[in-house]
């Protein structure tokens, strides 16, 4: 019984981070666009396109990922 409990434990707190990150995820995204259609106005030849290295890897950094994202 006290497995249980310790299995329903760990299930809850690895959803609530789930969820934490997904919120995260979510407001960096949101604050990435609103920087970028500024960068744009200013520099429209400025690509923000998710499929080039170099912009998956400004936004990593941005929100502080410690990795760089890849599809």
């Amino acid at each position: 019984m006290l497995l249980y409990i310790h299995r329903r434990k760990d299930q809850k707190d690895l959803l609530r981070r789930k969820n934490k990150n997904e919120k995260l995820k979510k407001k960096f995204t949101k604050e990435w666009r609103q920087l970028m259609e500024g960068f744009m106005e200013d520099y429209p030849k400025t690509s923000v396109d998710c499929g080039e290295a170099s912009v998956r890897e400004d936004f990593s950094g941005y929100a502080e990922l410690g990795r760089i994202i890849s599809f």
